[in-house]
């Protein structure tokens, strides 16, 4: 079984993670450092949508992408590991060229929760 998730709060933001830009691709992106790790902003989601961010962030975790949600009370965040083997090559950055099944980070209205395993908060 791959590890799940990371899970972090916004309020660390300044004292354990710190965001910055960064240009890839022509475009400017947002990155997030927490300790040793480098993220880039895949995905942003609904606060009604929490179950799709962490079904995509598993779906990732388990195709070996290292994955963190960060919530901030008004949305969830997903990021990937800069440092990922697929994350920046080929253009991947955006989430409609990445190799990860979309329909899980379209809204639905679904009750159905995707996994029985419960996040931790760092």
């Amino acid at each position: 079984m791959k590890d799940l998730p990371l899970l972090w709060s916004e309020r660390l933001i300044g004292s354990q993670l710190f965001p910055f830009k960064f240009w890839f691709n022509g475009q400017v992106r947002d990155g997030l450092r927490c300790q040793n790790n480098l993220f880039h902003l895949h995905h942003t989601f609904s606060l009604s949508q929490r179950d799709k961010a962490y079904e995509l962030a598993c779906e990732l975790q388990c195709k070996g992408i290292k994955a963190a949600i960060t919530c901030s009370g008004k949305e969830y965040r997903l990021w990937t590991d800069l440092q990922s083997s697929t994350s920046l090559t080929s253009d991947r950055l955006d989430s409609e060229s990445s190799p990860i099944n979309h329909s899980v980070a379209q809204p639905t209205h679904s009750n159905q929760h995707p996994s029985q395993l419960t996040p931790q908060f760092i």
